[in-house]
């Protein structure tokens, strides 16, 4: 209940600034399928990697009557992802400041298409740590009847968010964390 809350609370904040202010009666809204869909993360360091995993992901995509993808939104809780160690989870979420900025937001306003059919260009607004900043992100949409699956592989900067990067042994990770998209949407009935 509390998820469906939050993407209720996602599509009336997107309503209020506009970008979805409207939306025709024939247009379809698909949602994620959290038992199918993850955003994973990527970090490196010198001595190691690791990534993160979450399940709990929140979004939407709106096609119009023609089969068109017009806008989509996700937002993922940074405390739901699991790295498999506790401590370093514990760390990425002081390091996120998550009691001010528990969430990670993308809004795309603009899905373009490429020359190859099942490649679209996300045009985006990725809010992270309380900034927000524009991104365009190349993304894989294949249309599976009453569902579409989006993959999308991209980079974001830390430090160009306002993330202090944590140290080990006196050296930071990477600024680059990648960021694997693999989304089942579904119709809403």
């Amino acid at each position: 209940m509390k998820t469906r809350v939050r993407c209720i609370g996602i599509f009336l904040w997107l309503c209020l600034i506009g970008g979805w202010a409207r939306v025709e009666a024939q247009d379809v809204m698909y949602v994620v399928d959290k038992q199918t869909s993850t955003i994973r993360y990527e970090g490196s360091h010198f001595l190691h990697d690791w990534e993160g995993v979450s399940q709990n992901v929140d979004g939407q995509l709106i096609v119009n009557e023609g089969g068109v993808p017009l806008r989509a939104t996700a937002s993922v809780a940074v405390e739901d992802f699991d790295s498999g160690n506790s401590s370093r989870d514990s760390n990425m979420m002081s390091v996120m400041q998550i009691d001010r900025y528990p969430d990670v937001l993308l809004d795309v306003q603009e899905i373009a298409p490429t020359a190859d059919a099942s490649r679209w260009a996300f045009s985006a607004q990725l809010t992270m740590h309380g900034q927000t900043h524009p991104m365009l992100i190349p993304v894989t949409m294949v249309s599976e009847g009453d569902a579409w699956r989006v993959s999308a592989r991209f980079d974001v900067s830390l430090s160009r968010h306002g993330v202090d990067r944590p140290a080990l042994f006196a050296v930071k990770i990477d600024d680059q964390i990648a960021i694997s998209v693999d989304l089942l949407l579904r119709a809403t009935p």
